[in-house]
């Protein structure tokens, strides 16, 4: 509660009250652990890794190095894609 509390202070610099924290924090906690427990969609991987490896390229080659993985992961077929 106290991380929550201080972290609302910073960020929003409002304070809320422990009570309030532990309210929401109870209506909300059956949805948060049914979302971490489900299994990502395939495609989330790919679109995060594809957007993560653009961080090792310099600005200037960025975007043609994004139009290269887009002909890799746009086609229809993994044989499209490997040609």
């Amino acid at each position: 509660m106290r991380e929550i509390q201080s972290h609302q202070e910073e960020m929003y610099g409002s304070e809320l009250s422990s009570t309030l924290i532990s309210s929401v924090t109870d209506a909300v906690i059956d949805e948060v652990n049914a979302r971490q427990s489900r299994p990502l969609e395939s495609i989330y991987r790919i679109v995060h890794q594809v957007r993560n490896s653009l961080n090792y390229d310099g600005w200037k080659i960025r975007k043609q190095v994004a139009d290269d993985l887009k002909r890799i992961y746009q086609p229809a077929t993994a044989e499209e894609a490997h040609q």
